[in-house]
């Protein structure tokens, strides 16, 4: 007999999405312990809350996710990432995580978790911290992006970029840390520079927002950005940046994210097996 689903509802964003049987993790939101450098929370604790918890131990997450609204459990899950292949992913920080199965509740330590092979519902989270530092944001472009300038990027401590592949132009965003700089928080990037403005055009209603992200490693680098620029009509596309983790192991990554208002139109789906190939 097949087994009823369950929608894991964290920071509420697909809610008014959900059908049939979920589970509200919201009220689940306590910052449980802040020891020795580790944070301990409720899987329901969205990450701004939990930097503004650290920040007030002079603490915070070696590399912030952009959307600070999304829960800890959720970013954990998703291996939600800023974009730096210094530092990595949320689930990179785990050093210890409490899951509710169907039939138990089980730990993992950081030597035992895997992302990719938990099956339950993050209860309880403990992250590695660091001490708070500050950083400097600089600006970066071009008119003909290929995979070459995009490993030059990618050196710095925190990089983003924005690529307008029918044009070839593109801006990137770093931030390396600089004790003359402001503090990272995981608010740095906004306001975006102008350069980057001019590429995206007005903005996107979330509700109505397309969006498809392939991790590919570093090697194919150069095939996926040829393969994405002989695409007609292809729009803006954002590029991250990740070290080697489980689900791409041994290579570092670079993300090619597609951000178009729905419904997805034909060259999207041109992306989509350009990269899957």
């Amino acid at each position: 007999k097949a087994q009823p689903s369950l929608v894991v509802v964290g920071g509420g964003a697909n809610l008014r999405k959900v059908q049939g049987d979920f589970l509200e993790t919201r009220l689940m939101a306590r910052v449980l312990s802040v020891e020795g450098g580790v944070v301990q929370v409720e899987a329901g604790c969205t990450l701004r809350r939990l930097r503004q918890a650290l920040q007030a131990r002079k603490l915070t997450l070696a590399s912030w996710p952009y959307y600070l609204d999304a829960t800890v459990g959720a970013a954990v899950a998703t291996r939600s990432h800023g974009s730096s292949v210094k530092y990595g992913t949320v689930a990179d920080f785990v050093v210890a995580c409490r899951v509710a199965t169907s039939t138990e509740d089980v730990w993992y330590d950081g030597e035992s978790f895997d992302v990719t092979a938990v099956k339950g519902v993050f209860t309880v989270v403990s992250l590695r911290c660091v001490p708070l530092y500050n950083v400097k944001r600089s600006v970066a472009t071009t008119d003909s992006l290929d995979a070459a300038w995009l490993r030059t990027i990618r050196e710095h401590d925190h990089a983003w970029v924005w690529w307008d592949a029918a044009s070839g132009k593109a801006a990137a965003m770093a931030l390396d840390a600089d004790a003359d700089g402001d503090v990272y928080d995981g608010r740095n990037w906004s306001p975006y520079a102008p350069e980057v403005t001019r590429l995206l055009g007005p903005p996107v209603a979330g509700e109505d927002c397309y969006t498809a992200q392939y991790a590919v490693p570093d090697a194919a680098a150069d095939a996926a950005v040829a393969s994405i620029q002989k695409i007609a009509g292809a729009g803006v596309v954002e590029v991250k940046f990740l070290p080697p983790s489980a689900m791409l192991p041994g290579a570092a990554a670079m993300c090619f994210n597609v951000y178009v208002a729905a419904p997805a139109p034909a060259w999207v789906l041109g992306v989509e097996r350009a990269l899957a190939a």
